[in-house]
């Protein structure tokens, strides 16, 4: 948008990560990820707020284990807030949302969606009030 509080952002890059497991001690990655971020203000005064999130992830594990080296991790993720109450330009916000992750990097965790739903109140100390 115009001001730039609405956004869709696509991110990616690569990084190193050591996982440790119980069955398999520790094993390090390669992992590639990309993301793809939504943040969208609904009202022109910003106290209704869209936000989500798509992330993939793709771990290249150096060790060879019983599962593959070549692993994914996915997650979704989409959340809805609503400033109750701004002091100061200060908001406390009521968040709900909903998600799912699915990864098979891990050999306890079986290679399923699961999901998870949430509600809650968000305090954001110090946040830099927005331009009007």
């Amino acid at each position: 948008s115009a001001r730039q509080d609405s956004f869709l952002r696509l991110r990616t890059g690569i990084g190193f990560e050591r996982l440790y497991t119980d069955k398999y001690g520790d094993r390090s990655a390669m992992t590639g990820s990309s993301a793809l971020e939504l943040d969208w203000v609904l009202d022109p005064k910003g106290f209704h707020n869209l936000h989500g999130e798509l992330t993939w992830e793709v771990p290249r594990y150096f060790a060879a284990t019983s599962k593959d080296r070549l692993a994914r991790r996915n997650r979704l993720r989409i959340q809805y807030e609503a400033v109750v109450l701004a002091i100061n330009d200060q908001p406390i916000s009521f968040t709900t949302g909903i998600g799912g992750e699915r990864r098979n990097d891990l050999p306890v965790v079986t290679d399923s969606w699961a999901f998870v739903a949430d509600a809650g109140l968000r305090v954001s100390l110090w946040a830099p009030p927005k331009r009007r």
